[in-house]
């Protein structure tokens, strides 16, 4: 598998910061995102082949696993996951609009990943603790049905791993939410 992206949330900056120099050293991968959040954490995500993302997520949590709040490993993610990482969205018209809420930022990506498997549905904003408290959220539009399906499959699968806070649908979005939500 030629894609992949792994993340680790750890507890405290300094072993995080420790960790992300050992993981980048271990196997040939990128670092898309390596930044302090709230509460004083520090989260590292990465990408490339599957064989490099595992023994760099398997390098950081072995040397500071006392110190990983959460991680995952994902590979083959839904193609629209990178364009909603990177903001990459329009104003469209749709019928509903599902948001997750999690307690976790790595969770919060796998639930996205599901999301976008699970149905017809389209990944508009990702965000990753800054501003959220170190909390997760996503926001994806489609068809009603659509909506509430991906809600109940990434809903279900947060609420096992115990990170899930909450979860809406909003049928009919109005433009002026919309807006407000995407600047």
């Amino acid at each position: 598998m030629d894609r992949a992206l792994g993340m680790i949330e750890f507890k405290t900056i300094a072993k995080g910061l420790e960790a992300s120099d050992a993981m980048v050293k271990t196997a040939e991968i990128k670092v898309v995102l390596a930044q302090t959040m709230c509460p004083g954490r520090f989260l590292i995500l990465v990408k490339g082949k599957l064989g490099a993302v595992k023994a760099a997520i398997e390098k950081g949590k072995m040397l500071y696993d006392t110190n990983v709040r959460d991680s995952f490993i994902l590979g083959n993610p839904h193609e629209t996951l990178y364009d909603a990482l990177d903001g990459k969205y329009t104003y469209e018209k749709v019928d509903a609009m599902g948001i997750i809420e999690t307690s976790a930022v790595p969770s919060i990506l796998f639930a996205a990943d599901q999301t976008a498997k699970a149905a017809e549905v389209k990944l508009v904003k990702i965000a990753l603790a800054n501003n959220l408290g170190g909390k997760g959220l996503i926001i994806f539009t489609g068809e009603i049905a659509a909506v509430e399906e991906s809600i109940q499959v990434a809903a279900l699968n947060c609420e096992n791993n115990g990170t899930l806070i909450d979860f809406s649908l909003i049928p009919n979005p109005d433009k002026k939410i919309w807006d407000a939500i995407c600047d």
